[in-house]
């Protein structure tokens, strides 16, 4: 009844080194399980959130792993950040 979404695994095991990736909501949720899948495989990522203090306390655990992570406040509301 409903459609089955497939995901090739391969896709997850590809070398990110080298690219850096942007990605919003950064300290929680779906944008966190990307930062951390993007790191695993190498890649930098700027892990934009409304509170960095939040961003780095959620993205710590990944200092072991082969990319790195650099917070960066971003408020999508307001022009300013």
């Amino acid at each position: 009844m409903y459609p089955t979404l497939t995901c090739d695994p391969a896709s997850f095991e590809k070398d990110l080194s080298g690219r850096t990736y942007i990605v919003t909501g950064a300290n929680s949720g779906a944008g966190l399980a990307t930062v951390e899948q993007l790191v695993r495989q190498g890649a930098h990522v700027v892990a934009a959130c409304r509170r960095p203090s939040a961003g780095a306390e959620a993205t710590a655990p990944l200092a072991g792993e082969r990319g790195s992570v650099e917070v960066m406040e971003l408020d999508l509301g307001s022009l300013a950040s």
